[in-house]
């Protein structure tokens, strides 16, 4: 199993090295099999995705809502700005949102014999609420669904979000 995980992944975590002892932050062989499993799963789903893009505006869009608020602007006149979210509006995470949900589960479930097993279990059950949070985070753009959207930022982004 620890052979199948993405190069680049095994080598950044091979090679990064901690502050204190200058030993490798991380030792894929004291894993669980089936923690490395999960986090394979994971890399397959999820590593692509970027919330940035999926709530930055179109470069057209920017465009259109400058002049028309700046014309507004001038003639005094309230406007609200419309973006349009390309991105966010060609996803469909809904397969992707159910394989985290079932590995979720399969997290929730795993054993966790070690400390180190503990701490993976708790570190993949964050990363999988993340994405989770991504996957409401598109919903919400397409949908136009406000309320999901700020819950998804604010799980997303809970440093910037406080309130």
């Amino acid at each position: 199993m620890r052979e199948q995980l993405p190069t680049n992944l095994r080598e950044y975590l091979l090679k990064k090295k901690s502050r204190k002892d200058d030993q490798p932050l991380i030792e894929l062989g004291n894993y669980s099999e089936e923690h490395l499993s999960i986090i394979t799963r994971l890399v397959e789903i999820s590593s692509s995705w970027n919330p940035i893009e999926i709530y930055t505006p179109s470069p057209e869009s920017i465009k259109r809502e400058r002049e028309t608020l700046f014309r507004a602007f001038r003639n005094d006149t309230p406007y609200n700005p419309h973006f349009s979210y390309t991105y966010a509006e060609t996803l469909d995470l809904s397969s992707e949102r159910k394989k985290l949900s079932d590995l979720f589960e399969k997290t929730l479930s795993s054993a966790a014999e070690s400390d180190l097993d503990r701490v993976a279990r708790v570190a993949i059950m964050a990363k999988i609420r993340d994405d989770l949070a991504t996957c409401d985070l598109s919903e919400g753009i397409k949908t136009g669904n406000d309320r999901l959207t700020a819950s998804a930022l604010k799980k997303n982004t809970p440093v910037l979000m406080k309130n």
